[in-house]
């Protein structure tokens, strides 16, 4: 990603990340290995989620909003609970492609100080979708989805952390 591209996603509105926005993000990325590692069922990752972000959703989109009103993470909450969980849940190549794809986003936007607007543009069309159907396949095959992360993670592979310079 070039210069230009990380700096319209900077500026997106909503300011740098607050502690909030940046500890959900953190959380996300939790949870997200805790499903790569068998640790917590991919579609209860996907609901909770997809839980958190229609909170935000319901408070203009901010994050310290949805939880100045009473709203306790779900993210927070399984990464606490699974955190010593033995692994037991495979996870289907199609949904460990989006989560390795949604992982690159979040850290790409935690190192290269996006917005979490930014973020949100990303990922609140994937994780509610998939959270419908319990999977990505099953999203794919009842509602002709395809996420909009879809490659970011072998797109990116080299840039996530680092603002490079196109050649052209």
């Amino acid at each position: 990603m070039n210069t230009a591209s990380v700096e319209k996603l900077r500026n997106v509105p909503g300011g740098p990340m607050s502690e909030n926005e940046a500890g959900f993000c953190q959380s996300l990325r939790l949870l997200i290995q805790a499903v790569i590692e068998g640790r917590v069922p991919f579609n209860v990752a996907m609901r909770q989620a997809a839980d958190d972000l229609l909170q935000v959703r319901s408070h203009d989109l901010s994050l310290d909003s949805a939880i100045a009103s009473g709203h306790k993470l779900w993210v927070e909450s399984l990464v606490d609970h699974f955190s010593a969980a033995p692994p037991r849940v495979a996870v289907s190549a199609a949904d460990l492609e989006f989560l390795k794809d949604l992982d690159a986003i979040l850290d790409f936007a935690l190192r290269n100080g996006l917005t979490f607007n930014s973020v949100l543009l990303f990922i609140m069309h994937d994780i509610p979708t998939i959270a419908k159907y319990g999977s990505v396949q099953e999203a794919a095959d009842k509602d002709f989805f395809t996420p909009k992360l879809k490659g970011w993670a072998q797109t990116n592979i080299d840039e996530v952390g680092d603002v490079i310079e196109s050649s052209g």
